[in-house]
């Protein structure tokens, strides 16, 4: 039995000797080729909104848009911006803060504050998105004189959701440390509603960031106007202005 199996193993080695001559012929017979390829990319266009919280889909029901669409075609481009916000009731009081939040079922998206970035550019340059309110005005004063007007109003956002179409999509909550992703300026920003209150910055993408689509959203709750004491009474209005800028920001 020994003797046998001495001779089942020297009869392998010889028969795998003389195989590999012929591996080594067919690998050295091999010969190459190169194709080269050549793709232009260019800057998008026409870019619309998609859904708040999911900026990978398209948006079908994009209602009360408050931008002008004729500039928001790329590849820069503030695609949406809820276009009415409707503040319930303020009661004048002795004591307290005088302040009355968002009403939720006046033409919000999904009863949300909801505003849209695209940045197509191919650039990764980043950008900031700012915000400035005017003077609140009585509706039916048909003047801006001075009786007519509140002064010291201010609007606060807090708590705003930012989503990206470059962070990870099962990721349906704030992401406010998303690689890739533009970031809310500060926890909790005011704008002072006048004619010398300055600009705000409320979303800001470091260069390298902020490409694709980003989404900020802000329950209504979590958008506050707060009055001064000398307010008058009736009904007033003002507009708030969205300013997107290609200004890179600091990482």
């Amino acid at each position: 039995m020994k003797k046998m199996f001495m001779g089942i193993v020297v009869s392998s080695i010889v028969t795998l000797g003389t195989l590999t001559p012929v591996l080594a012929a067919t690998t050295a017979g091999e010969s190459t080729g190169q194709t080269h390829i050549t793709v232009d990319v260019t800057p998008g266009k026409d870019i619309k909104p998609v859904q708040p919280d999911n900026p990978n889909v398209a948006a079908t029901d994009a209602t009360n848009n408050g931008t002008d669409s004729t500039t928001n075609s790329g590849p820069l481009a503030l695609v949406y911006v809820t276009k009415a916000l409707n503040f319930g009731p303020i009661s004048l009081k002795a004591t307290g803060e005088q302040t009355s939040s968002v009403n939720a079922d006046t033409g919000l998206w999904n009863k949300q504050m909801v505003v849209e970035v695209g940045d197509l550019r191919g650039t990764l340059a980043g950008w900031q998105l700012s915000v400035r309110g005017s003077q609140l005005v009585k509706q039916d004063a048909g003047t801006r004189a001075t009786d007519a007007m509140i002064t010291g109003a201010k609007v606060t956002f807090k708590n705003e959701q930012v989503l990206s179409s470059t962070a990870d999509t099962n990721q349906k909550v704030a992401m406010t440390g998303a690689e890739n992703q533009a970031q809310v300026n500060q926890d909790e920003t005011d704008i002072q509603l006048g004619t010398e209150a300055g600009s705000q910055t409320l979303l800001k993408a470091a260069e390298g960031t902020g490409y694709g689509m980003t989404t900020m959203r802000v329950n209504p709750n979590d958008i506050n106007l707060s009055l001064p004491r000398n307010a008058k009474t009736g009904t007033f209005t003002t507009d708030l202005t969205w300013t997107l800028n290609n200004v890179p920001q600091e990482a």
